[in-house]
């Protein structure tokens, strides 16, 4: 699966902090990419141990990142 999602993931315009690539097997069987996330809009970030503070710095250290 990772040959399949590896080359969607090189195709956005940035490095993403979240990704989620859904793959489907077509009638052939072989392995199509259904769809491509890079922002999920409920992430459980409340059920997360550290309540998101992980996920929260990473986003915004890449915002920094990127403004630099």
């Amino acid at each position: 699966m990772m040959l399949t999602a590896s080359p969607a993931l090189a195709a956005a315009p940035t490095t993403a902090a979240y990704a989620r690539v859904d793959i489907v097997p077509d009638d052939q069987g072989m392995l199509r990419i259904m769809e491509l996330e890079l922002i999920e809009p409920s992430l459980f970030l409340d059920h997360a141990p550290d309540a998101g503070a992980f996920f929260s710095r990473s986003i915004l250290s890449r915002a920094r990142t990127a403004t630099a």
